[in-house]
């Protein structure tokens, strides 16, 4: 399994089955200038301890123009480890900083409470979950847009998208519980509670890390994840989609 974590969040988390080479988009973990935090883990496969003797990792941090055609301005770092080869290891890991100018600050989870100290923490989450998915099998589009509204606001603003694009997205989404995707209900035997985000962003993942919530079409035998985390804003209770 493959994972990349910046400022502490999770911009991707993959499982693999060889080799893997991908851009992946990490504006929407950065909230403000400054000094980040990267680290990239690779896991042994599913059923696995150890890690294959040719595995072995390289990410490197890029800057690229998005209002010129996706034009490539800087690289801030590159990390690289040597293949396993004959240690037994059962993790790579590799972590660094580099730093970030941008114009904006994302309202996000930095003001979340601290989950440590919250009772109930899994119930909390299902109830949280199960409330989405509530809203998707009774067809409650509008709430459903209302409860992603600050995420999804977020990811519009440090990704650049404009109001067409970010509408889009939503309605993609929407799209696809309309094409015959029903949902199949989060369960605490079929995930596990993953804390992000140095302790305020919660989400419950699957064992290859794949999103604990997902819809599944019978008709066509397709999967959809819904890759959500939560947290708890400071002054309430409950959790909300970030």
């Amino acid at each position: 399994m493959f994972e990349i974590r910046v400022n502490d969040y999770p911009v991707i988390t993959q499982d693999l089955d060889g080799q893997v080479s991908s851009m992946i988009p990490i504006n929407y973990a950065i909230l403000k200038d400054g000094i980040q935090t990267i680290s990239a883990t690779v896991l042994p496969y599913s059923g696995t301890e150890t890690l294959h003797p040719k595995a072995s990792l390289r990410f490197k941090v890029m800057l690229f123009d998005v209002t010129s055609d996706f034009m490539f301005k800087e690289q801030f770092s590159e990390y690289q480890t040597q293949d396993v080869g004959d240690k037994v290891l059962p993790v790579l890991k590799e972590a660094g900083t580099f730093s970030a100018q941008i114009p904006y600050t994302l309202d996000a989870w930095q003001n979340g409470l601290d989950l440590k100290d919250e009772k109930d923490l899994g119930q909390k989450l299902i109830s949280a979950y199960q409330k989405i998915e509530e809203l998707i099998a009774t067809k409650k589009y509008d709430l459903f847009r209302e409860k992603i509204s600050k995420r999804e606001g977020n990811m519009a603003l440090s990704m650049y998208l404009s109001e067409e694009e970010s509408q889009s997205r939503i309605s993609g989404l929407v799209s696809d519980f309309e094409s015959g995707f029903e949902v199949v209900p989060v369960t605490t035997e079929g995930a596990v509670l993953q804390i992000y985000g140095n302790g305020k962003v919660a989400a419950l993942k699957k064992a290859d890390g794949r999103s604990g919530l997902m819809l599944y079409n019978k008709e066509t035998k397709e999967e959809l994840m819904l890759d959500l985390t939560f947290y708890i804003p400071k002054g309430k209770t409950e959790f909300e989609i970030i």
